[in-house]
C-alpha cells in the first residue's frame, strides 16, 4: 500500500519522540534520567536508574519516571485489547484478525522477555559489580535479550505478507 503524507508525518513524529527520549536517557547531562559510570577496568558500574551526580532527578524519581513511561502505554494497550475482547470486536477471520493477533503476539513477547529482562537489569544496578549473583543475573539478562530477538523474528516470519516480502528481497539480492 502507498503511504500518505499524513502517515509519513505520524511515523516521523514517533521516530523523533523515540530519538529525543533516547537522548534524554543517554546524554551525560544533569537533567538525564540515567547515568552510566565506568570503573577503572572499563566495566559498567551502574546500569539502570542511577541519577547523574548533581542531577535534577534522584534515583527514585528516575526509576519512577522510567517505569511510568513504560507502564502507561502498556496498561493502555492492555485496556484496548481487553475492551475489544469484551465487546467481541476481534474478528473471527480475515486480514484484521491476522493483524490483531500479530500485535498481540508482540505484546506477549514484551511480557515474557522485555519486562522481566528490565527487572533483571534493575536488580543488576542494585548489586555491586562483583560476586556470583551479579554474574548469574547478568547472564540471565543477556539470555532474555537473545531470546526476545529470536522470538520476535520468529513471530514476524509467521506473518504471511512479511514472509513474502523477505523472500522477495532475498531473491533480488
Amino acid at each position: 500500500p502507498v503511504l500518505t503524507k499524513r502517515e509519513y508525518l505520524k511515523s516521523s513524529l514517533v521516530f523523533l519522540f523515540a530519538c529525543l527520549f533516547s537522548l534524554w536517557v543517554a546524554l551525560p547531562v544533569p537533567w538525564s534520567l540515567m547515568h552510566v559510570m565506568y570503573n577503572s577496568n572499563g566495566m559498567v558500574e551502574s546500569n539502570f536508574g542511577s541519577a547523574p551526580p548533581d542531577g535534577v532527578f534522584s534515583l527514585p524519581a528516575s526509576i519512577a519516571i522510567i517505569f511510568s513511561l513504560v507502564l502507561i502505554p502498556t496498561i493502555y494497550v492492555l485496556y484496548l485489547r481487553f475492551d475489544l475482547w469484551r465487546r467481541k470486536l476481534v474478528p473471527k477471520r480475515g486480514r484484521t484478525r491476522i493483524l490483531s493477533m500479530f500485535f498481540w503476539r508482540i505484546m506477549i513477547v514484551f511480557f515474557i522477555f522485555y519486562y522481566p529482562g528490565g527487572l533483571l537489569v534493575l536488580a543488576l544496578s542494585l548489586l555491586k559489580n562483583v560476586g556470583t549473583m551479579y554474574y548469574i543475573i547478568n547472564a540471565i539478562s543477556r539470555l532474555f535479550e537473545i531470546l526476545q530477538a529470536g522470538t520476535t523474528l520468529y513471530i514476524a516470519s509467521k506473518k504471511y505478507d512479511l514472509n513474502e516480502a523477505i523472500k522477495t528481497t532475498l531473491k533480488s539480492l
